[in-house]
This record gives C-alpha cells, structure tokens and sequence, in this order.
C-alpha cells in the first residue's frame, strides 16, 4: 500500500541555502530595528525561535493593524536574507529525481519548511523541481518546526484524510512536528532522517529511519508509481 502523503523539509534536505558573508548578522540587526517601536528587544539567535517569541509579544502589547504591519516586516527582512542565500545555494544530486518518483506516483507530495514561502518557492523554482501539491511554510503559521503547527496547517488544506504518510528531513525536529501532529490521530507515520554525514545520531524513539541519502529514504518507503498522474 503506498503512502497517502509524503513530505519533505527544504533546506538541508533538498537544497543547501548558501548564508556566507554578512547575512545572517544584517538580518537579526533590522529584526531588531523592526522590533524596536514596540521596545520589544531580542537577540534573534537562535533566529526563528526568537523571532516566534517576539510576535507572540507584539500581538499582545500593540494593536492589531500595528502587530499586522510588525509581522509583515518582519517576515520581509527574513525572506530578504533568504532569497539571497537562495543565489548561492547547493542542490543535492538526488533531489530532483526523488521528488519526480513521489510527483508522479499515487502519494500526494508536500514541502514543508522552516524558510519563508518567497525563499521556498524562489529555491524550489531555481532547481528545476517538480512543484508540490502542498507548501506549507513558517509565514504560514509563524511557528517553525519541531512546532505542530506546520504539519496541522497542511493536514487541514490536504483534499482527502491521510491514513499513512511521511516525513524526510535533515533535522530530529522535521519528525517531531509530524509526531506532535499526529499523536491523538490514526494516522501513520514514518519519520527519516536523512544524515549525509553518515554519523549516528543520538539514539531517538522519533526518528523510524536514518539514511544518508534521498534516494535510500524512498528505497525504504511504501510508494508506488501512478497510473493517472
């Protein structure tokens, strides 16, 4: 029986956004420049967790258009960063064709990232990937991975209840979003890790499988080709 959703994480996974030079410390700057109006002062490192804190904490001390504008520049000055990081980035030689296998098989094929819709669309598109039926994104949501959030958005918006599915990702908290989702369901779930290092990870009741590659997580996984699509 194949998979009735698979879905991957973008960065580390598919593709490497390239962040060298002075990105990263430009964006926390003008983060908190846009935070500043509110007196809301954070480090932004890590970046998006700081980031999630400070809107919760806009929303609860301005008005809802100023906490609406807030919330717009802020997710601005990241998919800035981002999409410049997007004209250096690595695409790993497997990407492309694992993500055509799932496209065109009877699995429902899904994006769901941490980076900004821009970004993951821009990084997506200059890869020449097949484009998903579903990108869920952390602007969609403003809680990033291992968060629920994310996978909640998309179990809503996918057209029909998945029984099985799946999550490939580069990080421990790519599975533990699907797992926080899926707890009180009767959902399914097959969780890899895809470490290209080859290093063991810490041992983890999250992760089902760990491969070094995207071509070993598919091996492993129940999909099979379509007859429609």
């Amino acid at each position: 029986m194949t998979l009735d959703l698979v879905i991957f994480d973008l960065d580390g996974t598919l593709v490497q956004l390239d962040f060298t030079g002075n990105g990263m410390q430009n964006v926390r700057t003008n983060l908190q420049s846009v935070f500043a109006e509110e007196g809301i002062n954070r480090e932004f490192s890590p970046l998006l967790v700081d980031l999630e804190d400070a809107l919760e904490t806009v929303s609860e001390v301005a008005d809802e258009n100023t906490a609406a504008r807030i919330h717009q520049e802020a997710f601005q000055v990241v998919a800035e960063m981002e999409c410049d990081a997007v004209s250096r980035q690595e695409v790993y030689n497997d990407a492309k064709t694992v993500l055509k296998r799932v496209a065109t098989s009877d699995s429902t094929l899904a994006v769901a990232t941490n980076n900004t819709r821009g970004a993951a669309e821009a990084a997506m598109d200059a890869a020449g990937f097949p484009e998903p039926d579903y990108l869920i994104t952390v602007d969609d949501v403003n809680k990033p991975k291992p968060d629920s959030a994310m996978i909640d958005a998309l179990l809503k918006q996918v057209d029909h209840s998945p029984t099985t599915l799946a999550i490939v990702g580069d990080r421990i908290s790519d599975a533990e979003s699907v797992r926080r989702s899926c707890v009180d369901t009767d959902i399914t779930t097959h969780t890899v890790l895809v470490d290209r290092s080859g290093e063991n990870p810490e041992d983890s009741e999250i992760v089902d499988h760990v491969v070094t590659s995207l071509t070993d997580a598919l091996d492993i996984l129940p999909i099979e080709s379509s007859k429609t699509k």
